[in-house]
Formats: structure tokens, C-alpha cells, sequence
């Protein structure tokens, strides 16, 4: 173990232990409970609460071996650059790669930034890989976070292509997927993704936009109804898909998903991809769509909102619920709340599965397949 990587964790106030716990399991995991404990020489109850610290923070995971438990650390590239996206993200609603993500301004953010990168040298030679969704056939998710960890895992593994079906509300750590799919597409693996009309709202026009284009993403939207279950085929080898809420097979409602590499299980879901896929609008048409839509939304806006809250109301077409335009012009909380009571009231916001602000645009999934069926003739 490293105490220069030690050092540089308590600089961001993890403290020794967890520090300690923390590069055990990099070194030396997966291991059992038992073996961490006699590893690090702490007392049980202040180890639990170590392990359930890191495991919030996706620095480490939980696996099991013949119904054993073990932890161990994720990837710390991935792991690092993640929570530096979190902080990054916060502040600016870019969204980029962390890495592409200009200074924040804030020096306290940028030491936390330099301290990630000086983590990721130092923890990448020491890490021992162990991925856990791999190691096995089949892996069940207990809850959203066990499921988006686990996809992440799978994602890391991509070498040449990653079929996404998802329906909102998506799952949760965006920064954890994000770092994951940026990096895989950087090294040649294609994505192609059918999501519903209400992510792109959420995520907003011009993020979905700049994913076409500068990732290349293959974005096709259909209408929520019609997506039953959100999963990810990762090279035709891996599949990740939440459970159904109707099912009646108990065996398919242990928890929230399952990871699982059965042939029979994974072409099922390839024809359904197949499917989703011929019926879907291209995200390049939906985008247009809901730019027109966007543009009648501001005239409405217009005669009763000033230049700024214009101005407000375009960030969040442009990056939906993750819009920080209030925080970046420092508007206090007070004209902000003024500001969103105004636009509810006039029907141009609305709150979205995550209590979020969102446009209200004056169109709907119904609409947008008639104006596509009317452009195909």
C-alpha cells in the first residue's frame, strides 16, 4: 500500500482509516469481511461503517462467493473520475468528460480536481482488477445503485458495440455512466441507445444534441408506453436489464435487475432491441422537433418574462434538469423561487420523476409521431 496515496485521501478529509481500508482492497481484494477486518486491524463496528461509507461512494463494491460476501475496489480511473465529475458537475452544467471540463474557477474545486488525478496515477499501478458482474452467469441488483454499478461494469468490458433500451426515470449516477461510456467510445466502441421523449427533456436539447455529434451516439426515441424494461447488451456477451414490476415469477422479481450472460436470455433481448429500433424516431428528427417546439415555448415567454428569465428558460431547454443558470448569475434563492412560481403558473416549467424543473413544451410523444409519419409520407 502506498502512504502517498494515503496522504492525498486524508488531504480530501477521508481520514486514516478509511484511507487504509480503501487501498487494502485495492491491493489485495476481493475480501470477506473477516479478512479485511484482520487486514486492517479495526474494531467491527467502525469497519461497517468504513465499508458502507466507500460503498456510497462507489469506491468499492460487494460480491458474493459460494453466498460469501467480499468487497473490493471498483476501477480507480473510473471510480476517482466520477466523484471529480460530481463536483465538476455541480458547479457547471457542461456535462462533459471530466477531463474535457475547463477550470471551474473555484480553487477549492480544482485543488479536490488536481488531488483525483494525482490519486488515479498513483492507485491505477497498485489496483488489482476484479470485476465483479463478470465473474458470473447470472448477478441480481438488490436496489438501482447495486444494477447501475454493475452496468458499469459490463460497459467497461465493451470492445465494439452497446445497445441501451432505457425508459425514464433512468437510473441513478449519471457521472459513474457517463465516465464509463465516454471512455469506451473513445476506444472505437459504437452506442446505440432508444430512450423515451422525457430523457430528452431532462437532459435537454442541446446535451442530446452535442452526444450525436461529437460521440456519435446513435440516439432514436419511442413512445414510453411501448418500452416495457430498460437493459443494455453489451457485444452481444452481457446484458443488464431491470425486472418488471408485473412479473409473477418470483424468480425474475428478486430484486431491482440482473446481470446475465445466458445465450437464450440475451436473444430474446436482441430481438426486442431489433424491434424497439424499427419503430423509433432518430434523435437528429426529435431534436428538430422539439426546437420548433422550444421556439414557440419562448414567444409565449416572451411579453410577460424579462431578457434574463428568457435567458433562464433557454438553459433549460438547452441542459434541462441539470441547468445551473440561477447558480452561475448568482440569482439568491429568493428571485430564483419567484422566478420558477412565475413560469410554473404561466405553464412553461413543470417538475419532473426527480422533483426537477423542466420546460413544458407545447407538444407530446402523439404529436411527435404524427410529424414524423407525415415527413416518411
Amino acid at each position: 500500500m502506498s502512504e502517498t496515496l494515503i496522504q492525498l485521501m486524508e488531504k480530501l478529509n477521508f481520514g486514516r482509516p478509511i484511507s487504509v481500508v480503501y487501498g487494502t482492497l485495492l491491493s489485495g481484494g476481493p475480501l470477506s469481511p473477516n479478512d479485511l477486518a484482520r487486514a486492517v486491524r479495526q474494531p467491527k463496528n467502525e469497519l461497517d461503517q468504513i465499508v458502507k461509507f466507500l460503498l456510497q461512494l462507489h469506491l468499492i463494491g460487494e460480491d458474493y462467493h459460494r453466498s460469501r460476501k467480499r468487497y473490493y475496489a471498483r476501477n480507480p480511473t473510473i471510480a476517482w473520475q466520477a466523484l471529480e465529475s460530481d463536483l465538476v458537475w455541480d458547479a457547471h452544467n457542461t456535462l462533459e468528460p471530466v477531463r474535457l471540463s475547463p477550470s471551474t474557477g473555484d480553487p477549492k474545486v480544482e485543488e479536490f480536481r488536481n488531488i483525483c488525478v494525482q490519486i488515479i496515477e498513483l492507485a491505477q499501478p497498485l489496483y488489482k482488477p476484479y470485476v465483479s458482474a463478470v465473474m458470473h452467469r447470472e448477478r441480481d441488483a438488490e436496489d438501482e445503485d447495486e444494477l447501475m454499478r454493475l452496468t458499469c461494469e459490463i460497459i467497461f468490458e465493451a470492445q465494439k458495440t452497446i445497445h441501451a433500451v432505457s425508459k425514464s426515470p433512468t437510473l441513478p449516477q449519471l457521472s459513474q455512466f457517463w465516465t464509463v461510456l465516454t471512455e469506451r467510445i473513445k476506444r472505437g466502441v459504437s452506442y446505440h441507445r432508444i430512450v423515451d421523449l422525457q430523457e430528452v427533456i431532462d437532459h435537454g436539447l442541446a446535451v442530446k444534441a452535442r452526444d450525436m455529434k461529437d460521440y456519435q451516439i446513435d440516439l432514436r426515441i419511442l413512445e414510453s408506453s411501448l418500452i416495457k424494461q430498460t437493459f443494455y447488451i453489451v457485444d452481444g456477451q452481457y446484458l443488464s436489464v431491470t425486472h418488471q414490476a408485473d412479473k409473477s415469477d418470483d424468480e425474475m422479481r428478486r430484486g431491482m435487475g440482473r446481470i446475465t450472460t445466458q445465450n437464450q436470455i440475451l436473444r430474446r433481448y436482441k430481438k426486442q432491441f431489433k424491434e424497439y429500433f424499427e419503430q423509433s424516431i432518430p434523435g437528429s428528427f426529435v431534436i428538430e422537433h422539439m426546437r420548433e417546439a422550444a421556439s414557440q415555448l419562448i414567444q409565449r415567454a416572451v411579453t410577460d418574462f424579462s431578457l434574463e428569465e428568457i435567458q433562464w428558460l433557454e438553459s433549460l431547454i438547452d441542459y434541462g434538469h441539470f441547468s445551473k443558470y440561477s447558480d452561475e448569475h448568482n440569482w439568491p434563492q429568493a428571485k430564483t423561487e419567484q422566478v420558477q412560481e412565475s413560469a410554473t403558473m404561466a405553464k412553461l416549467i413543470t417538475r419532473n420523476h426527480y422533483g426537477r424543473i423542466v420546460p413544458v413544451y407545447p407538444t407530446d410523444e402523439q404529436a411527435l409521431r404524427q410529424a414524423y409519419s407525415y415527413v416518411k409520407g
